[in-house]
């Protein structure tokens, strides 16, 4: 393999503690990934720089988050409980030639553990403070030797670490769940069926939100002093954060001749989720944020394996049919004017590849990978943003757009690696490849203040280099991996803050900023030093600059 990948094993995530896929952050180096502001369940993940920071409908990740060979298209319900796994993976740098569109920066795979011949199974159960108890439980049910079962569930409930001096409720409380559901079918020796299912609640009380300084008197006349705790708030509001997410998947592999496979996963997921948010945290209604987003995706996928002798051959063809809709609200009525604003719209997107990656054995110490990937979507959009009398949003005061429209993007991504294995420990490694990440829509667009805000994103791309080396010593106890990259990007989407009076806080726009260099190195290690005992480690540098960035018609780049 000539990617910078870091595989972590179940075993080890639960070593570590870890809960979900955001304990990566401490594992993998150049990642930085996190729990979502605005949602729970929601990650926040970037892959040497590049990524996604606004979760808002339309918007697409730069990281892709799999879960059973599934693309998850939304950050929402993408934070993924690790609950039963068999390994994590983190592919870094582009991976569009086999994962597709939005892997520019890299991929998360999540591979859950497939069940086993034996009967058994597993509880856990978790006290601490705070009345945390959490539940878990794992059972293997084979039915007879051609159908294999396993079950997981789990159930984390925890009091607030925080309280709301105003409703004396609750703040930073957890109250999730999760179960997963697959099944090994085997009718013939040649063909294999998988069924795979997940769901996630969360009704997780919000997060504390300790503010800084105290507001100007005409924001704030009572100058409610800071709150004295860090997970206090003294919001008016009826604060939520509820997420619900599902999806199940199928996939038939048919060893239909010795050396030949076919494969295909069908899948589909759907998902709600909820927010109202205080930005202001007093008890007075100053700003509340009030979010509703719905998605749902399907997608199929058929693949063709040929494991020959010297030539190894993946190709396939990927189709994908998704539609997210959301409904935000802004309420600020102690802004002049009173401020009420709606966002209602949807984006609706479809995408087709056909990709083919040939890996040929040059002697005995060469290998050379050799892949494309041709993409096609097309977006579909509609939006109705306005301003409203009052709370109520009955009344509209000013259309701010109102508009249906349509763009399509395509994009080649191809990669070319050549590797060379001096010796049985140490493999040596150059790759090129590209990455693209599709073009979408400001969902908040306003026509009537800035008119540009309409207009579709172009495509994001990069062009990657990379050296590596993979080594292996003292009979395998000691690993030890080194790359060296260089990404160029084109067309970066940004999530930004347009600077303008009329706006106190700012016009939340989305623009393609222009062209820019993301470049480091990194080393990760694994040494056993003993049979209980085992030390891991990373590095990780990163430099990144804009080369290029157009803000008012100047380029405003360093």
């Amino acid at each position: 393999v000539t990617d910078a990948v870091t595989a972590v094993t179940g075993a080890e995530l639960e070593s570590r503690g870890a809960q979900d896929i955001s304990a990566l952050n401490a594992i993998a180096p150049n990642l930085v990934i996190y729990p979502a502001r605005a949602f729970n369940g929601s990650v926040t993940a970037y892959i040497r720089g590049i990524g996604q920071f606004d979760p808002i409908w339309g918007v697409e990740p730069g990281v892709g988050i799999y879960i059973d060979d599934v693309y998850m298209a939304r950050p929402q319900g993408a934070l993924l409980d690790v609950l039963d796994v068999a390994r994590v993976e983190v592919l870094r740098g582009p991976q569009g030639t086999l994962y597709g569109r939005n892997t520019l920066a890299g991929a998360i795979k999540l591979v859950p553990r497939e069940p086993g011949e034996d009967l058994g199974g597993k509880v856990a159960l978790t006290l601490g403070n705070y009345a945390r108890h959490d539940e878990k439980l794992v059972l293997n049910l084979p039915v007879n030797e051609h159908l294999r079962t396993r079950l997981a569930l789990a159930k984390y409930d925890r009091d607030g670490y925080g309280r709301n001096l105003t409703t004396g409720g609750e703040v930073s409380a957890r109250d999730a769940g999760i179960a997963r559901l697959s099944a090994t079918w085997t009718p013939a020796p040649d063909v294999e069926v998988r069924l795979a299912w997940d769901r996630y609640r969360d009704r997780s009380g919000p997060p504390g939100a300790r503010r800084l300084a105290v507001p100007p008197r005409a924001i704030d006349p009572d100058q409610t002093p800071l709150d004295p705790g860090s997970h206090d708030v003294r919001s008016d509001a009826p604060e939520k954060l509820d997420l619900d997410n599902e999806g199940a998947s199928l996939t038939v592999d048919w060893a239909f001749r010795p050396q030949w496979r076919l494969r295909s996963i069908s899948a589909w997921r759907h998902g709600n989720s909820q927010s109202v948010l205080d930005m202001d945290s007093l008890a007075r209604p100053i700003w509340v944020l009030e979010r509703d987003f719905r998605e749902r995706q399907r997608s199929q996928e058929f693949q063709l394996h040929v494991d020959g002798d010297g030539i190894d051959l993946v190709a396939g063809l990927y189709l994908f049919d998704g539609v997210e809709a959301g409904d935000g609200r802004s309420i600020r009525p102690r802004i002049l004017p009173p401020n009420f604003y709606r966002a209602d719209g949807s984006v609706h997107t479809r995408s087709e590849a056909l990709y083919a990656q040939l890996t040929r054995r040059l002697g005995t110490r060469w290998e050379l990978d050799a892949g494309l990937r041709y993409t096609r979507e097309r977006k579909s959009a509609t939006a109705f943003n306005a301003s409203y009398r009052d709370a109520t949003f009955s009344s509209v005061t000013r259309v701010l757009a109102d508009f249906t429209d349509h763009a399509r993007y395509s994009a080649p991504t191809p990669r070319l690696a050549l590797s060379w294995h001096a010796s049985d420990q140490l493999m040596l490694y150059a790759q090129a490849s590209r990455g693209f990440k599709g073009g979408s829509y400001n969902v908040r667009a306003n026509a009537v203040d800035f008119p540009d805000s309409v207009h579709p994103l172009a495509a994001e791309t990069v062009t990657a280099y990379e050296l590596g080396a993979k080594s292996e010593w003292l009979s395998g106890r000691l690993q030890a991996n080194a790359a060296l990259f260089r990404n160029d990007y084109r067309n970066i989407q940004l999530s930004v803050l347009a600077d303008d009076p009329r706006f106190p806080a700012g016009f939340p726009d989305f623009r393609n900023a222009g062209s820019g260099v993301s470049q480091g190195a990194e080393l990760e290690w694994r040494a056993r030093l003993g049979m209980h005992f085992e030390w891991t480690g990373d590095v990780g540098y990163l430099d990144t600059r804009y080369d290029r960035y157009i803000d008012n018609g100047i380029n405003v780049a360093g």
